[in-house]
């Protein structure tokens, strides 16, 4: 054996233009095929730009069809429009599967809306409404539209129970 051992194929051709598409956080700057999703999505979400709440949503299909992805990418644009626009839209994607109680993703909104000087929201052990009356406070506070994407949201049902 000479050399290192990896010398030999590390200069070969991969098989893969760009193996950043197989990662869980890829963004990728196109999305074909996926008009018709987009288009319900952009339909529903215009109304934030307008500072009015948009209606609530419910995305399924089979696991990896691209729900996740198109949910992000538009929510990209959202907020670059709404930076353009001077519209204050926030968004907020919680993956269901890690947090996976119903008073998480309320403490987790809780404590991305923080500000220096804001008491924190504990894991556990604060009634749930005294977090959800926290979340709105520090919401009415920032200002602008919220948007909250609870992804895998059927671990909240299946852990929960309803």
């Amino acid at each position: 054996m000479k050399g290192n051992i990896f010398e030999e194929i590390l200069g070969q051709d991969s098989l893969f233009t760009d193996r950043k598409a197989f990662d869980h956080a890829f963004e990728p700057a196109r999305l074909p095929h996926r008009e018709h999703e987009l288009d319900s999505l952009v339909r529903n979400l215009v109304d934030a730009l307008n500072g009015h709440i948009p209606s609530n949503m419910l995305l399924y299909g089979v696991p990896g069809s691209g729900k996740t992805v198109v949910t992000r990418y538009v929510l990209s644009q959202l907020r670059e429009k709404g930076l353009e626009m001077g519209q204050s839209v926030h968004t907020y994607e919680i993956n269901c599967r890690n947090v996976d109680t119903k008073y998480r993703v309320v403490q987790t909104i809780a404590t991305q809306l923080a500000q220096r000087g804001d008491p924190p929201v504990p894991f556990t052990g604060w009634p749930t409404d005294r977090v959800l009356d926290t979340v709105v406070s520090r919401m009415s506070r920032v200002g602008g539209v919220h948007i909250i994407v609870l992804d895998e949201v059927d671990n909240l049902v299946d852990k929960g129970g309803g």
